[in-house]
């Protein structure tokens, strides 16, 4: 896989003990633009995820909006009949997550984010 400029980047930044803001911000918006989880950008860049998130934290960084692909489709019989509605989210490598109505957003995130980063 051939190198960008933006994997120099990278590389220079986490090699150095001290990060500046600005060089946290090249970091997490390379991760951010890959879509990828937070802990296979870590791995693949050599710099521990935790260190990732605390200036993710430090910077208000939470969570910049990505969009995903949405299929939207038709109540199953069962489901439309029970008037149950919900969500049911469908993760990278088919992993599902079933919300009911009303589910904590905060939560869903908080599940997604732990889903992703899982490397199995």
């Amino acid at each position: 896989m051939a190198r960008t400029e933006n994997d120099s980047k990278i590389e220079l930044v986490v090699k150095r003990r001290r990060w500046s803001d600005h060089d946290a911000e090249v970091v997490l918006s390379a991760w951010q633009e890959t879509g990828g989880s937070l802990s296979g950008f870590a791995r693949k860049h050599g710099v521990d995820p935790w260190r990732l998130m605390r200036w993710r934290r430090r910077l208000g960084k939470r969570a910049a909006i990505r969009f995903h692909r949405v299929r939207v489709v038709r109540p199953r019989a069962d489901e439309s009949s029970r008037g149950e509605g919900g969500l049911e989210l469908v993760l990278r490598g088919g992993r599902r997550v079933v919300m009911q109505r009303g589910f904590d957003a905060a939560l869903l995130e908080e599940v997604v984010r732990a889903v992703e980063s899982w490397t199995c």
